[in-house]
């Protein structure tokens, strides 16, 4: 992956931290590696499939030795969370902890069931559903012309929208937030992206400016969408977001201006980057924890100590995880 993307890609992850701290309304950072994980596939993936250098399995399994293992860790550790339920109705319990093992958790639209264990893990199973079809809506995707494929979006976000206006509210959250069957629209649009870039490619702009207005747009959009969140769910879950994040990746894919080529090329930035799975998977663990106690502070004071423990041992525990990866998992990537 690019850095600039990757410095990105923990930017987002940091958002869903503060969402689930409690500091931000509308989340984006799920949109975001979704959309993100569709460029990037397409980006490294579309002509090792069509040239068949590399099976539909094969890619498949890459991906999964990718993002399961930890799922599976932070799983078994979630565990000390629910352990209670096992009292209450041992049955549901096991049924819950089986659909989180296999991740399909985001096909049941029952919030008790999609956000049960490391809750999180939901947008795992919205990604290996993506990693599953991907490989076969490679070669049809690869072939359309880019002004059909634009035709197509639009005609996805009209369906979408009408969706959103008729759907009763109680299903907002499990369809259009969820649903992998909805959220494999933001993938395709990420696939979309990948298409309009290699349009673009030679085209020449100010890339120092188009990045700061790149980053002005996201922050404008994600800004208004947490100040009036009635206005603007359920869209914000997902189309409302797509010409800001799209904006952002097209932009930033092309490592030139000063803030892709230069900051976020310094080793930290790179570095971040890279511990963004496992920040992000591990976040929530640390946070359910600790707010748990008091600590006989107010209420900012709380939060203020939650925001850096919280922080300070994802981080920690991010990057020890990430040592763990360079060492095994990537050698098995690679077989």
């Amino acid at each position: 992956m690019k850095k600039s993307l990757s410095s990105l890609r923990f930017f987002f992850s940091f958002l869903v931290f503060l969402g689930h701290l409690g500091l931000t309304k509308v989340s984006v950072g799920h949109a975001f590696f979704i959309i993100l994980s569709g460029f990037i596939l397409m980006y490294v993936y579309e002509n090792r499939l069509i040239y068949e250098t590399i099976t539909k399995r094969e890619f498949f399994i890459k991906r999964l030795i990718r993002v399961y293992p930890l799922h599976l860790i932070t799983l078994i550790l979630s565990i000390f969370f629910v352990i209670n339920e096992i009292n209450n109705n041992f049955l549901i319990f096991i049924s819950k902890f089986l659909v989180n093992f296999f991740l399909v958790q985001a096909f049941i639209p029952f919030n008790e069931v999609y956000f049960s264990f490391n809750g999180v893990s939901w947008n795992v199973s919205v990604l290996l559903f993506c990693y599953f079809i991907f490989p076969f809506i490679v070669p049809l995707l690869s072939r359309i012309n880019l002004r059909k494929f634009t035709y197509f979006i639009i005609a996805v976000v009209i369906i979408i929208f009408t969706l959103m206006l008729f759907v009763p509210l109680k299903f907002h959250h499990a369809l259009f937030y969820i649903s992998p069957f909805l959220r494999v629209l933001d993938f395709i649009f990420g696939i979309y992206l990948f298409k309009v870039s290699q349009f673009y490619l030679k085209r020449e702009y100010n890339h120092d400016v188009m990045e700061i207005i790149s980053l002005l747009l996201f922050f404008i959009f994600f800004i208004l969408a947490n100040l009036f969140p009635d206005n603007f769910l359920p869209f914000a879950y997902s189309i409302y977001f797509w010409i800001p994040l799209g904006a952002l990746i097209l932009i930033f894919n092309d490592e030139k201006g000063i803030i892709s080529n230069k900051i976020f090329k310094k080793p930290i930035f790179i570095s971040l980057g890279a511990l963004s799975y496992p920040f992000y998977m591990w976040h929530q663990l640390f946070i359910r924890f600790f707010e748990r106690f008091d600590f006989n502070l107010s209420k900012s004071g709380r939060l203020i100590f939650l925001f850096f423990i919280c922080l300070i041992l994802t981080l920690i525990i991010s990057y020890l995880y990430n040592l763990i990866e360079k060492k095994y998992l990537n050698k098995l990537i690679k077989i």
